[in-house]
C-alpha cells in the first residue's frame, strides 16, 4: 500500500511497461505481507507465524526434491497445532 501511494506520487506507475508493473505489484504484495506477518505471533500464535514465514521465504532454502516433505513439517503441522488449540482435535470418522 505504502510502496504503491509512493509510486503514484512520484508518477512512477505510467512509467513502467507491463512485465515491470507485474514486478512492482509483486514487490508490494510482498512487502505488505511482510509487514502483516510481523501481527500475526500477537494474533495467531507462533504455530502459524512460523508457517507462514516459511512460505515467504523458508521455502527457498529447501532441497528440490525434498520441498513437500518440508512443507509439510513447517507448514502442515503447525497449523495442525493452531487448528487443534483453537478448536480441537479434528476426529477422522
Amino acid at each position: 500500500m505504502v510502496l504503491d501511494e509512493w509510486a503514484r506520487k512520484n508518477n512512477l506507475r505510467g512509467e513502467l511497461d507491463s512485465q515491470q508493473s507485474r514486478l512492482f505489484d509483486t514487490l508490494s504484495d510482498f512487502l505488505v505481507a511482510k509487514s502483516w506477518r510481523s501481527h500475526v505471533e500477537e494474533e495467531a500464535g507462533e504455530d502459524y507465524m512460523r508457517a507462514v514465514e516459511w512460505c515467504f521465504e523458508g521455502n527457498r532454502y529447501s532441497i528440490p526434491d525434498s520441498w513437500r516433505l518440508d512443507m509439510f513439517h513447517e507448514v502442515v503441522l503447525p497449523l495442525q497445532r493452531c487448528c487443534d488449540h483453537m478448536c480441537g482435535p479434528i476426529q477422522n470418522s
